[in-house]
């Protein structure tokens, strides 16, 4: 049981310590984060914290999330926003996200993706490249995958395992499945 409490507490401090520094890392390079910023376990940034970089407040990295923003990226991450485990958020031009959103385990957000025209190798197709935008008081389930071009609106919530790519998803309903469709509006 103590042995338990110091582990809790342990992890927590250890979080909030790796939030801090990389809070003053991203503010160093030109650009913004607010405070109480928690970065867990094996967060990987891809690219080194820049001017594109935008976290406000009690944001939380989970273990073993992506943050992909490469230099010409923009991110705009909201208050109380949380990334659970193993997120990854890929954002070549532009990705944001509300405050108070939840995103479950294993979630994936990215705004671009790769061409498939017969004929060239996979590897050596262009990049398209879109924007995500999602709400405030959202929630995503469990391996959800935001993809390119999509708006989500306020207090949506995505079912586990759905899928939403070029689409623009109404306020307050709850939406499942691939691709994601209404089932019912939240009351």
């Amino acid at each position: 049981m103590m042995f338990n409490l110091f582990w809790i507490k342990y992890r927590y401090f250890s979080g909030r310590l790796k939030g801090e520094f990389y809070r003053w890392l991203i503010i160093l390079c030109g650009g913004k984060c607010g405070t109480g910023l928690w970065v867990g376990k094996g967060v990987i940034w891809k690219y080194a914290p820049h001017h594109g970089i935008d976290i406000s407040s009690n944001v939380y990295f989970g273990e073993n999330t992506l943050i992909d923003v490469p230099i010409n990226g923009r991110i705009r991450i909201g208050e109380r926003v949380k990334f659970t485990y193993g997120c990854v958020i890929s954002a070549n031009v532009r990705v944001v996200i509300g405050d108070f959103t939840l995103l479950g385990e294993y979630c994936s957000v990215r705004d671009s993706d790769h061409g498939m025209k017969l004929g060239v190798m996979i590897y050596e197709q262009e990049m398209l490249l879109g924007q995500v935008n999602i709400g405030k008081d959202c929630w995503l389930g469990r391996n959800v995958a935001i993809l390119r071009d999509s708006d989500i609106g306020d207090g949506v919530v995505i079912g586990a395992q759905s899928l939403v790519s070029k689409q623009k998803l109404l306020p307050m309903a709850v939406y499942v499945g691939c691709p994601a469709r209404s089932v019912k509006i939240r009351t």
